[in-house]
């Protein structure tokens, strides 16, 4: 019964985040909420009544006021009342009697959180055929008991708060952030594919004396992670979370912003030449001599300054209601460029590197703010930049219209989608390495796990798992992910072989190198000769 319970906990979150919220003679309209006190916002969402007026006069900003009684149902006084928005909790009376002792008393508004701990915004449905409906002409706007106490809160600071109508349903947040984060991941991995294929196509040319029929366009300057290195990330990622916490300010965060656009530029670039090249020979054939850059082809040509009025535009603009849609793009070019340069060889390296990863994303959520004094995430004050009011650049950010925790964006890190793509990518070129087509493969099953985590997040994040701080995804990805690719290579009797590519199979041991290229050859690249010799030993 207590799994039963649970599953159904599961399935009610990811209906929710699919938008499909049903209450009779209830609106699902949702509602943000901004209070505002010691110049810091604060911004929850609620759900609109059923009554009452437009939210158009409450767009400015209008005092809190946490009534008393706090039910609402009694007369209130109009000194206290009049021109202030009004916060109630739920019960003695109606809805409909909250809202216009209300009004009677001159207040602009009214919000009523909810009386139970653990329930969110309650409908308001207003009464049916009561004829008291259509004199209610305040908005009225229902909040959960936590967002209640955030808001009441702000009011006994003598703050402000706004309220203004935000979109319907949370597919557009949830839906676009899964969209664009496995879309990456699976970009990045077949290109990567693509790469590694070329590549070793040439290192077997070179290897039997044939001229190289075909070379990848990152050069050839593929990284390749070693167990050790796996370590040093996870150690160097804590350092530089730390150091940013203690010594974030507007200088440091410049500082960032510059090297981001260097490196966003770069990978804009590369992007945009690649799809100038295959879309005509002509860009890829026809060089220009540029001063200061040397000789370059048409699409690289074209490819820079485009790259650089784009990085630039969402620099100037990062804090505009739309520069959301710039950021994630480069992000989408730059996380696609690192899982093109930096490579597993073995799943021996990803079953190191991403537990580590996952007890990072714990601690730092979860653990730490129970063991520092000041009870606040620092993964999550670095990510949302907090103190500086600005947006850190290495994250995804989708407007967000029910995450009220983390305020109006729901964000994603880039390690989110680099630690886990690293082996998604891996699994597309072990696939391409061991000629194996669909599901006879380990990529397929690999992104699906992917978008399945992140789904996982969702509804962790929805039922506020670990007091509603954010959520660590790789403590969902990360399982997903390697758990699907161990599993599948243990059914299928290559565990050994992907942990380390060299395996004793009839008392033998097989040599990875069993196609015949040469130590210095593999020496000089391992990156695309990773799962060489492997095609012989899966056929």
């Amino acid at each position: 019964m207590v799994q039963m319970r649970i599953f159904v906990r599961w399935v009610v979150a990811f209906l929710f985040c699919l938008g499909n919220t049903l209450a009779a003679n209830c609106p699902d309209d949702i509602v943000r909420v901004v209070g505002r006190a010691d110049g810091k916002p604060k911004v929850v969402y609620g759900r609109q009544a059923a009554f009452g007026g437009a939210l158009d006069h409450v767009r400015r900003r209008k005092a809190v006021e946490a009534i008393t009684p706090l039910d609402g149902c009694s007369e209130l006084d109009p000194k206290a009342v009049g021109g202030a928005v009004v916060l109630a909790v739920r019960g003695n009376c109606s809805f409909l009697e909250k809202a216009l002792a209300v009004q009677r008393a001159g207040g602009v508004g009214l919000l009523v959180y909810n009386n139970v701990t653990e329930e969110g915004p309650m409908c308001m449905a207003g009464g049916g055929n009561d004829p008291l409906v259509d004199t209610v002409t305040i908005p009225a706007v229902a909040l959960s008991w936590d967002d209640g106490q955030t808001i009441a809160d702000v009011g006994s600071s003598g703050g402000s708060v706004t309220i203004s109508a935000t979109a319907k349903h949370p597919l557009i947040s949830c839906g676009l952030m899964w969209l664009i984060a496995v879309g990456t991941v699976t970009l990045a991995s077949l290109w990567s594919g693509r790469d590694h294929s070329a590549s070793r196509s040439a290192l077997l040319n070179r290897s039997s004396g044939r001229s190289s029929g075909g070379e990848s366009d990152t050069g050839g300057q593929a990284v390749v992670i070693s167990e050790k290195t796996a370590v040093a990330f996870v150690v160097g990622a804590s350092a530089m979370l730390l150091f940013l916490f203690l010594v974030l300010n507007k200088v440091v965060f410049y500082v960032l912003l510059g090297f981001f656009v260097v490196a966003a530029t770069q990978s804009v670039a590369v992007l945009v030449a690649h799809v100038l090249a295959k879309f005509n020979s002509w860009f890829k054939n026809t060089t220009i001599n540029i001063w200061g850059l040397g000789e370059l082809n048409a699409a690289q040509a074209i490819a820079v300054p485009v790259a650089l009025a784009v990085c630039i535009t969402w620099a100037v603009t990062r804090n505009s209601h739309w520069s959301w849609i710039l950021q994630d793009a480069i992000g989408v070019s730059l996380l696609v460029l690192a899982l093109r340069l930096i490579r597993i060889p073995t799943l021996k390296v990803a079953a190191i590197m991403l537990p580590l990863f996952l007890l990072y994303d714990v601690f730092w959520v979860f653990i730490q703010p129970m063991i520092s004094k000041h009870e606040k995430s620092v993964m999550v004050e670095v990510a949302t930049a907090k103190g500086i009011d600005e947006f850190m650049p290495m994250v995804f950010r989708v407007p967000s219209i029910w995450d009220s925790g983390l305020g109006e964006y729901s964000i994603l890190g880039y390690g989110d989608v680099l630690m886990p793509g690293l082996l998604v990518a891996y699994t597309r070129r072990l696939d391409l390495s061991m000629n194996r087509v669909g599901w006879r493969g380990y990529f397929p099953a690999t992104v699906i796990s992917y978008g399945v985590g992140l789904l996982l997040t969702y509804g962790a994040q929805y039922l506020k798992v670990g007091g509603g701080r954010g959520q660590p995804a790789l403590l969902y990805l990360v399982p997903c992910t390697l758990g699907t690719v161990m599993v599948l290579s243990m059914m299928r009797s290559e565990f050994c072989l992907l942990m380390t590519h060299k395996c004793k199979r009839d008392g033998q041991e097989e040599d990875r190198r069993s196609d015949g290229v040469t130590d210095e050859e593999e020496q000089r690249t391992e990156a695309e000769a990773e799962t060489t010799g492997l095609i012989n030993r899966s056929s």
